[in-house]
């Protein structure tokens, strides 16, 4: 049997299949280096996810591995605490939040930084009955060198407002990811 030349619907993940965002990708790149905290969001099916994987991920990976580590965090159906799942991605044992963010701290240091990137965000914020308090303390924590950008529908940007609570404004840093238009589409 053949097998399908057609892809399910889904993210882009190789750049040689990403185009048309570059713009986009430069300031999602430069909004997740520059700042603590970020927010790209854009309408359903819109194309976050793939300039996620095929833009950032592979850009960040290849040009600056020695100053970046990116760690893309998308799948919210386990229900593991977040703590725990940063710690796992980062091939550490299971701690607290304390001992993550002092390990953070002591593994990415002099001008080195996590860029955390939390994919379909409003899929963890309509699970978790309580944000995490670690969200909050590494974007408060100016001298913790990680970044945080998460990605998240537009129809879902209420959630955000939960994060109030964790002792900083969700909304400080908006990116809306615009349609691609049909010629921005062709090669």
């Amino acid at each position: 049997m053949a097998s399908n030349p057609y892809p399910p619907p889904g993210p882009i993940k190789s750049p040689s299949q990403f185009f048309g965002r570059d713009w986009e990708t430069g300031v999602v790149r430069a909004n997740l280096v520059t700042r603590r905290w970020s927010v790209l969001h854009g309408r359903s099916g819109g194309g976050k996810s793939s300039l996620i994987e095929a833009g950032l991920r592979s850009v960040m990976n290849q040009r600056s591995p020695a100053r970046h580590r990116v760690l893309v965090l998308n799948d919210w159906t386990s229900g593991t605490p977040l703590v725990l799942r940063m710690a796992k991605d980062l091939g550490w044992e299971a701690c607290g939040e304390h001992e993550l963010l002092k390990a953070i701290g002591s593994e990415y240091q002099r001008g080195r930084k996590l860029l955390l990137i939390l994919d379909q965000f409003e899929r963890y914020l309509s699970r978790a009955a309580d944000p995490e308090l670690v969200l909050g303390a590494i974007v408060r924590d100016s001298g913790l060198p990680v970044h945080i950008c998460a990605s998240i529908r537009e129809d879902e940007l209420y959630r955000l407002d939960r994060l109030r609570d964790l002792g900083f404004n969700p909304f400080q840093n908006l990116f809306a990811l615009p349609d691609l238009e049909v010629g921005e589409a062709e090669e």
